[in-house]
């Protein structure tokens, strides 16, 4: 395999395109890079025909409990990570868990989520703050977990949100293609967004209301065209 570019996008778009599939590099990873600036974008068009349509990204990989049926009175730091944080609204929180393939749905994962819906936002930033602020272990991974709820509690700050106010809370899938194992009521289709899709035209048009608009659709034109090709790759095989 020989690429050779000159063009900064058909560069990363080439090579995204090849590496999605290819074994041992995580996909996941890819998408997670090109989707992370319109996460919360695509989520507020998704919850656009409710009053509570504004959307922010508070925080990546957020660990909550991963307990077994035994486990489940058991004081553990063992967690699980969710892709994102994202608040609706001003009381409103929903883990955000992206899928890229179709055989990467996880039961047990959707189990955790369910179990920590069920629980409430109040125990899951309970969580969350004793996880980053362990006292024991990894070094490197303790000085980026404090990094990181470190950045979540400014992102609150700058967003005019009130950590202590959520009082709802719930789970979304994003998914690169459908699929019937998701949740009918809890999923976003990237496919639908991308160009042909059901949603594509009216996101773009949407996107043309947000600050910057003609160029946040420009960008949103280009990673959905990558993530097309993917979508494409993915349904060949």
């Amino acid at each position: 395999m020989n690429h050779k570019h000159l063009d900064f996008y058909e560069m990363v778009k080439d090579w995204t395109v090849s590496d999605f599939r290819t074994p041992g590099i995580k996909a996941e990873v890819i998408v997670d890079m090109l989707l992370s600036d319109f996460i919360d974008d695509l989520i507020r068009y998704h919850y656009c025909d409710s009053e509570q349509s504004d959307v922010k990204l508070l925080t990546k990989e957020l660990p909550i409990k991963a307990l077994s049926m035994k486990e489940q009175s058991k004081e553990t730091n063992r967690n699980a990570k969710v892709d994102y944080l994202v608040s609706v609204g001003n009381a409103k929180l929903i883990l955000v868990e992206l899928k890229t393939t179709n055989d990467s749905f996880d039961k047990t994962q959707k189990k955790r989520m369910e179990k920590a819906v069920e629980t409430g936002p109040e125990n899951l930033m309970e969580f969350y703050n004793k996880i980053a602020n362990l006292a024991k272990g990894n070094t490197s991974d303790r000085k980026k977990y404090q990094n990181v709820f470190k950045q979540y509690q400014e992102t609150l700050q700058e967003a005019n949100l009130n950590g202590q106010a959520f009082r709802e809370l719930d789970y979304l899938y994003v998914s690169l293609t459908d699929s019937p194992k998701l949740p009918e009521e809890k999923k976003l289709i990237l496919e639908d967004y991308c160009t042909g899709g059901m949603h594509h035209q009216g996101f773009c048009n949407w996107l043309l209301n947000e600050e910057n608009g003609e160029e946040r659709r420009q960008l949103w034109d280009k990673i959905s065209d990558i993530l097309f090709e993917c979508a494409k790759k993915l349904g060949s095989e």
